[in-house]
């Protein structure tokens, strides 16, 4: 045994200490176990990639870890390509989790993790927590730092093509943070096919802001919190759907990568 080189995401949701009301706990229960029970499904689907993939959810928290399989070649081993698919794969149930009005937290990191049926552990674990609690501050899922810097700039530098002047981006920047875009997938088609829900891309975008809105309101003497939500409007903001998604890429995005 021995630690191996893993994707780890942490995700936490945010105020959930302040949360008593069984619905909206419910919900959140929901769309954590209902990842484990999709994550199976896929599993079976896509026997044929390099990489595979392991959740752990307790409470409001979730670890989600990608690796590659057992027995797979260094040569076919990519480790940018395995963040950005983590990161594709997991925008789906966290963008979930603010449309159902609530706000996640965390951090992404690629580095040596162990884990087992017991439990998990490692230097990437350690670091996927404190990024979501000392450096991450807002309601976004950041990416580490140098990590998300060489994913943003490798985007820019294969968006160059002369068709589209806009292209989605899967981590956005802010102020010197990189941040999983929840809205990714929608960007790219304006319709969206996760478990038995149908997302749009206007709709969503805008019940996003409506909470944020509405979170504002209801701590308006809370500048703490006022100002978390000023920093996840602006993120929200940053989207806006591809050129392509008129037509060329009118896909509905069945997550089943």
């Amino acid at each position: 045994m021995a630690y191996e080189k893993m994707v780890v995401i942490f995700a936490d949701l945010l105020g959930s200490k302040s949360i008593t009301d069984f619905n909206k706990k419910y919900i959140i229960h929901k769309i954590f176990h209902e990842e484990l029970i999709l994550n199976q499904e896929r599993q079976k689907l896509i026997s044929h990639v390099i990489y595979d993939r392991k959740i752990f959810s307790f409470s409001d928290c979730v670890y989600i870890f990608y690796f590659y399989k057992k027995g797979i070649e260094e040569s076919r081993k990519n480790d940018l390509n395995l963040i950005k698919t983590a990161i594709l794969n997991t925008t789906n149930p966290f963008l979930q989790v603010l449309l159902s009005g609530n706000f996640l937290r965390g951090g992404i990191t690629f580095g040596d993790c162990y884990f087992d049926d017991l439990g998990f552990f490692g230097p990437a674990v350690n670091r996927a927590y404190e990024i979501e609690s000392t450096i991450a501050e807002h309601p976004i899922i950041e990416v580490d730092n140098v990590i998300g810097k060489e994913i943003f700039d490798d985007q820019i530098q294969n968006s160059n093509n002369e068709l589209f002047k806009w292209k989605p981006s899967i981590v956005n920047n802010l102020e010197n943070k990189y941040f999983m875009n929840y809205l990714y997938q929608l960007e790219i088609s304006p319709l969206l096919q996760y478990g038995q829900n149908i997302y749009r891309y206007d709709e969503s975008k805008k019940d996003i802001l409506d909470y944020i809105h509405l979170n504002k309101q209801e701590n308006s003497s809370n500048i703490k919190i006022i100002n978390k939500m000023n920093y996840l409007e602006r993120v929200i903001n940053l989207s806006r759907p591809s050129e392509m998604n008129n037509g060329i890429g009118n896909m509905v995005g069945v997550l089943q990568k």
